[in-house]
């Protein structure tokens, strides 16, 4: 398979660093599958917003709004994993337990779709 976002240039190491930090990655991993099933939603919606009948500008951008949102709280989620996880990072960054409070909280960002998610506490209680 040809790697063509040039991911393979970046190395990984990573591994599960405590007990602590398996057990933030599975809570996360739970998130991330919600996360997950909302974005499929919105695929949904932009797939019958692309097919309607009678075009209309609204839908379309909510769907679009929608799933690229549920696609970046994925990514962000996915993200957070593997910096708990970082092997290679430079002792001031470090990774692990100890510097999990400086890392951005996907619930923390602010999202905002229209026809979607109205605000941080509607996403807080999504996730």
């Amino acid at each position: 398979m040809y790697d063509y976002a040039e991911v393979t240039k970046i190395p990984v190491n990573v591994s599960v660093q405590s007990a602590e930090v398996r057990r933030l990655a599975l809570q996360r991993m739970d998130v991330m599958q919600r996360e997950l099933r909302h974005a499929q939603v919105a695929f949904t919606a932009l797939r019958h917003a692309l097919t309607a009948p009678v075009p209309s500008s609204r839908p379309l951008a909510d769907a679009v709004m929608n799933s690229r949102n549920w696609l970046v709280s994925v990514v962000s989620s996915y993200t957070y994993i593997q910096a708990m996880m970082e092997t290679a990072m430079p002792p001031s960054m470090g990774a692990g337990v100890e510097n999990i409070s400086a890392m951005p909280r996907v619930r923390e960002l602010p999202l905002r779709a229209s026809g979607g998610l109205e605000s941080r506490e509607t996403f807080g209680r999504i996730c």
